[in-house]
């Protein structure tokens, strides 16, 4: 093998370590997790996120929320919460909400 390949080989390596050891972003579902939500009719809606192991629950909670506030246009109560870790320590964040007019 090359030292210009090692190098590459050994960046690469790192690049990987740093970007697994990071909290799940907010973004919809992916690799990663992410958040999904469920139009349940009548301006109500269910919202999941999930996290992965670097992702605190208050952190989950809150991006679960930020997701309520983008499909409400800002206002809603919620009707449900529920936080559950599963074995891998991933938080999963249910809240189910009713848009306010």
């Amino acid at each position: 093998m090359g030292k210009n390949f090692k190098s590459k080989l050994i960046i690469l390596f790192i690049s990987g370590s740093i970007l697994s050891g990071c909290a799940t972003a907010y973004q919809k579902t992916g690799l990663t997790g992410g958040f999904e939500d469920v139009e349940l009719g009548g301006g109500r809606y269910k919202v999941t996120f999930v996290g992965n192991g670097y992702t605190s629950d208050s952190k989950a909670v809150n991006f679960a929320k930020r997701r309520a506030s983008e499909l409400c246009k800002g206002t809603y109560d919620i009707l449900e919460q529920d936080i559950e870790q599963s074995f891998m320590g991933k938080p999963t964040v249910t809240i189910i909400v009713q848009c306010k007019s």
